[in-house]
């Protein structure tokens, strides 16, 4: 990512376009985004009527400008200095479908809010404009991450039959009918049959 982003580089997403400011101060320069969370997250589920399966997270954004990864740059050495930070308030709900063997969970943003630690950098009113601008480009981003799935933590020998979510209040409840591997368990006793037989 960049503060600075002519038409003929291509990039569709430019940092400096939703921060004037900093691109103003520190144009032409690589950026670097570190996140961290302030407080943990928070996950809360409820049946369907009454919200269903709620996250909130509050983060920390930390900007830095990358330097040295110019062409100039003959001893390809960068160099990162923070120049900027802001509070990031997340509120989404999701809803989660199953296969037998992955969790594909999809996630909508309610509410995103960006608050300014750095007020001569990050102006409040550009971090406003960003949120409106940003929001749809965020939540894509996050669902083409959990697209594959989240693989779903079972023993090679079991497999789950048609899994179904129930969620509850507090609680998330899991159906299902539980299946033996019996190829795989059929290639195990054989193989501790042939270390038996010496074979």
């Amino acid at each position: 990512m960049r503060t600075t982003c002519p038409a003929s580089s291509g990039l569709l997403f430019c940092l400096g376009d939703f921060f004037p400011t900093l691109r103003r101060v520190h144009p032409d320069h690589g950026l670097a985004l570190l996140f961290s969370t302030i407080q943990p997250p928070v996950i809360k589920f409820r049946p369907q009527t009454s919200g269903g399966i709620t996250f909130s997270l509050i983060g920390r954004i930390i900007m830095s400008l990358i330097e040295g990864n110019n062409k100039n740059n003959t001893n390809n050495k960068t160099k990162e200095t923070e120049v900027a930070q802001m509070q990031i308030n997340v509120d989404a709900h999701m809803k989660i479908k199953l296969s037998s063997t992955t969790v594909r969970p999809k996630i909508t943003l309610d509410k995103i809010s960006l608050k300014t630690l750095t007020p001569g950098i990050l102006a409040q009113e550009e971090l406003d404009r960003s949120v409106l601008l940003s929001k749809e480009v965020l939540q894509r981003m996050v669902n083409d991450i959990l697209r594959g799935g989240i693989p779903i933590p079972v023993h090679p020998l079991l497999r789950l039959h048609r899994p179904k979510v129930k969620i509850q209040d507090r609680a998330l409840l899991l159906l299902t009918n539980v299946e033996f591997n019996e190829p795989l368990i059929r290639q195990i006793v054989g193989a501790s049959l042939d270390i038996k037989k010496g074979v």
